[in-house]
């Protein structure tokens, strides 16, 4: 791999009716002698900042010299973060338990998409395939991986009890099926169900402890579930036809298993003794 010293760039100085440029080159040079390819996201800002001020003043050949210099600088940088940015990313995260796979731009881990967007120096973290957006971060290794365990930590590690929770689920169901004209026995769409639950719950812990209770948590919820049979009725997760696919409100992205696997579910139902 390259080092910092394939990267370094002397400028000259530039004449005094120029040096309204000096500071931003300055800055772009200490930017690309400290860390490179840490630093794409900041020489990029700053030379799009450069740029908006030549709008407005006349043509100089100096200042573009410098200028294509450094993009030039930037391609070679960012041909380096492509090859080196999975491989960093992957031992982060496995220090700290999780694999990586896939490949660009949508990497995954466990529950999690990584969307890597190289041009915005970005990674959106999702949960589930660009199902539930949960948090953008800087493409930055160390930074996606700290944040990715915390939140896998504040969805995983909540206080949970099965039967608790399949009682609201119960009765959230019996409120849908109410206003719907239904019966528990009959598929209920799993939106209307999570907006009822969470009104049911909305003066428990969650809400004293201020934190709410967000979709992921109910999602979350559905999969770690391990009792699925209240007053004689058990619980059925109705996978979504393709009719229900074609807008995110309509339907929710449960997992079936820790390494990423999952269904689309569009509806659910308590199943009697005597229904099929």
């Amino acid at each position: 791999m390259e080092s910092k010293d394939d990267f370094f760039i002397t400028l000259s100085r530039l004449p005094k009716n120029l040096n309204h440029y000096e500071l931003s080159f300055k800055k772009i040079v200490k930017l690309l002698n400290e860390n490179p390819v840490g630093n794409l996201g900041k020489l990029k800002k700053e030379l799009k900042q450069i740029e908006k001020t030549l709008v407005t003043k006349e043509p100089n050949d100096q200042v573009n010299q410098y200028i294509q210099l450094i993009y030039r600088r930037i391609s070679e940088l960012e041909v380096i973060q492509k090859k080196t940015f999975g491989k960093e990313l992957e031992a982060e995260l496995k220090q700290l338990g999780f694999n990586l796979i896939g490949h660009y731009p949508l990497l995954r881990t466990s529950f999690y998409a990584l969307e890597v967007n190289f041009d915005k120096d970005t990674v959106t973290i999702w949960f589930g395939p660009r199902q539930e957006k949960l948090k953008v971060c800087r493409l930055s290794p160390k930074v996606v991986a700290k944040k990715l365990v915390e939140l896998h930590n504040s969805i995983t590690k909540r206080e949970f009890n099965d039967k608790d929770f399949l009682l609201n689920l119960y009765k959230a169901c019996e409120i849908v099926a109410s206003k719907e004209k239904k019966n528990l026995e009959d598929p209920l769409p799993i939106v209307k169900v999570l907006l009822e639950y969470v009104t049911l719950v909305k003066n428990s812990k969650f809400q004293k402890r201020n934190t709410g209770y967000e979709r992921v948590f109910f999602i979350y919820d559905l999969f770690r579930l391990k009792e699925r049979n209240i007053n004689k009725h058990e619980l059925e997760l109705i996978t979504a036809t393709r009719a229900y696919t074609r807008k995110k409100k309509d339907f929710l992205w449960v997992p079936m298993d820790e390494d990423g696997g999952g269904s689309y579910i569009s509806h659910v139902r308590f199943r009697g003794e005597n229904n099929e």
